[in-house]
Order: C-alpha cells, then structure tokens, then sequence
C-alpha cells in the first residue's frame, strides 16, 4: 500500500474533503488544509517534507501563487513537486509550478497526475 504524504490546500472545504478522501482511499497519506497560512506553518514544522503539494491558486489571505513562491524560499520545501488547481488559466510566468489541473479535473487526471510525483 502506498504511504506517500501528499498536502492538499484548498479553500473551497467540500472538494478539499472529497480529494484528500479520495487518496486517501489510493492508500496516500494526505494532509488537508482550508487555507495558505496554515498549510505553510504545517509544512515549515515537518521533519520529512510531502511528496507532492496540491495547491489551490485562488484562496483568501494568501493565494496559491503567494504559497508557493514561500514554499519555494523555505529550503525543506524548495523542491517539493507542487500542483496547481484552478477553474481559471494556468498562472502566467515561471513561479516554479510542477504541473496545473484545471477544475473540474477528471478523477483519473488527478490521480495520475499524483502518481507522476509520488512512484
């Protein structure tokens, strides 16, 4: 069974809910958060960082794009794969994004696109 820490940050608690149970259910081990900050100082206090983040890009308080670039400049979590999701176009520019799912994503998308980082 697969024990991969996947962190999942999203505002919207309904679909938040519904992906962390759904790898869950793929055997991952998944942490949930409803908000940036909170995601950030979750990540910041980890001794093993995930092995890939799925990143909300239009959140309250800090967005998806403000998120990543701190993770980015946080040594523990420079190099963590990071997806973003978004029911609107890719963020422009390099931010250092690993992947973009367009919501909705299809559930096997979302599921490959996980496996891509964590096998």
């Amino acid at each position: 069974m697969n024990k991969c820490k996947v962190v999942v940050v999203d505002d919207e608690y309904d679909l938040l809910q519904a992906i962390a149970g759904l790898l869950e259910d793929e055997g991952y081990d998944v942490d949930a958060f409803s908000s940036g900050p909170s995601a950030i100082k979750h990540l910041k206090e980890q001794q093993t960082p995930p092995s890939v983040i799925l990143l909300d890009v239009m959140m309250p308080v800090l967005s998806g794009v403000d998120v990543l670039r701190q993770l980015r400049g946080h040594e523990a979590t420079r190099s963590v794969p990071v997806v973003m999701m978004s029911a609107a176009d890719p963020p422009a520019g390099d931010i250092g994004w690993d992947a973009f799912l367009k919501k909705p994503f299809d559930i096997k998308k979302l599921l490959s696109t996980v496996e891509r980082y964590t096998a």
